[in-house]
C-alpha cells in the first residue's frame, strides 16, 4: 500500500471520528434503544467512492473501533454485535459498487442510498436477534419501524451531503 493511501485512510477515519463525535454530542434524534441520525456516514461513503471497496473496508474497520471507543456498545450476543456494528458500518464500503443514475445533468447517488439500505438491513437483523427473545408480537415490523425512524433521515441527509460534496472533491482529487 502506498503512503498516499495510508494518509487518505487516516484522513477519512479522522473525518469519521470528528463527525461521529459531533453527532453523539449534539445528536438530533437519539433513540432510547440505540441509534440516531448521524452525519458520520458521509465520511465512509466518500471514502468508498474515493478509495474503492477494499481500502474503504480498512477505513470502516478503523472507524468502527473509534466509534466503539466514543460510545461503548450494549449487546447480548456476538451475532448481534457483528450485525449492529461491524457489518452495518462496513456496508458503506459498497457505495462504490453501485453506479450512479443520471437524469440529464443531474446525478442520483445510488451508492449512498444502497449502502444506507444495507446498513438498515443489518440493523434490522441485529434488532431481530436482540428483541426476538424478549418481546411477544410482531418483532419484525417493530424493529423495522424503529430502525427506519433514524435510518431514513440518515440516508436522506447523507445522500444530500454526498451530492453537495462529491462535485467539489472531483475538482481537487479524482473521485
Amino acid at each position: 500500500m502506498k503512503t498516499k493511501d495510508l494518509v487518505l485512510i487516516a484522513m477519512y477515519a479522522t473525518l469519521f471520528t470528528v463527525l461521529e463525535y459531533v453527532s453523539v454530542t449534539f445528536g438530533l434524534l437519539k433513540m432510547p434503544q440505540g441509534g440516531s441520525i448521524s452525519i458520520s456516514a458521509v465520511a465512509l461513503i466518500i471514502a468508498s467512492y474515493h478509495l474503492g471497496f477494499k481500502k474503504s473496508l480498512i477505513v470502516s474497520a478503523i472507524s468502527i473501533i473509534i466509534m466503539l471507543l466514543i460510545t461503548p456498545p450494549y449487546f447480548l450476543t456476538v451475532g448481534q454485535f457483528m450485525a449492529d456494528y461491524v457489518f452495518s458500518y462496513m456496508s458503506y464500503s459498497t457505495a462504490v459498487l453501485f453506479k450512479d443514475l443520471r437524469f440529464g445533468d443531474k446525478i442520483f447517488p445510488t451508492g449512498a442510498i444502497m449502502s444506507n439500505v444495507l446498513r438498515f438491513m443489518w440493523h434490522n437483523i441485529a434488532g431481530w436477534l436482540f428483541f426476538a427473545s424478549y418481546y411477544e408480537g410482531n418483532v419484525l415490523t417493530g424493529v423495522m419501524l424503529y430502525n427506519a425512524s433514524y435510518m431514513v433521515p440518515t440516508m436522506i441527509i447523507s445522500a444530500f451531503l454526498v451530492l453537495l460534496i462529491r462535485p467539489k472533491l472531483k475538482k481537487e482529487i479524482i473521485l
